[in-house]
């Protein structure tokens, strides 16, 4: 089965934290380039050309809005114990 949450994102998405701290942007920039961050591309604070940049460049992109995503629910939960169990199996 196909991974439909990532199906309808651009192959060249990035996610940004947008700060008003100078100190916190300092600080996660560097946990970013030493891999202690995750799923952040970059750091901008808001206050800066760089945040102006950025809003220079999202305007050249066209949007468009996704596709409603079909969710599955379910009321089982997922156990230590049940997954002990079938891991024995």
């Amino acid at each position: 089965m196909e991974s439909i949450a990532l199906k309808y994102v651009h192959r060249k998405a990035l996610s940004y934290l947008i700060t008003l701290e100078e100190k916190e942007a300092k600080s996660v920039k560097a946990k970013i380039k030493s891999g202690d961050v995750i799923g952040l591309d970059d750091v901008v604070v808001a206050t800066s050309t760089e945040f102006d940049n950025l809003i220079e460049e999202l305007k050249k992109l066209d949007f468009s809005e996704p596709p409603t995503v079909k969710v599955i629910e379910s009321n089982q939960i997922i156990t230590q114990k049940k997954v002990d169990k079938i891991k024995n199996m």
